[in-house]
């Protein structure tokens, strides 16, 4: 599994997981973070709000889906922090939420075959 943009490491700082969200409220809401905030801590503290109830997106409280890219986010402060790049200075280079595999969950009745919702998400940051 690649990156959708060439790494660099002496410049970038990158993370990847596989989190249970709806894929689609993670592109909705990686596109309107991306747009909106391209300094890394200022995005971080808007997932925070978010997670808190204190803004919306669109009238939308994206709770569960926030709190999975604030995961990631913190994963790449701790890795930007381990090879010793300044905070203040990452601007998001890449967040991408992409559609996971397709996990059938095996009930009785009604509920057999649901699907299981799972998305990749990749972000890729820069120091400047």
């Amino acid at each position: 599994m690649g990156y959708p943009v060439p790494i660099d490491k002496e410049k970038m700082v990158y993370a990847q997981t596989t989190e249970n969200i709806s894929w689609k409220k993670g592109v909705e809401l990686a596109r309107y973070v991306v747009r909106r905030y391209k300094k890394f801590t200022k995005a971080k503290e808007f997932l925070e709000k978010l997670v808190n109830e204190e803004v919306n997106v669109n009238g939308k409280l994206y709770t569960k889906t926030a709190k999975a890219l604030l995961r990631i986010f913190k994963s790449v402060e701790a890795n930007a922090k381990f090879r010793g790049f300044d905070i203040e200075n990452l601007w998001i280079k890449c967040l991408s939420v992409n559609k996971g595999p397709t996990i059938y969950r095996r009930r009785r009745k009604s509920s057999f075959g649901s699907k299981l919702k799972i998305a990749h998400i990749k972000l890729v940051v820069e120091k400047r």
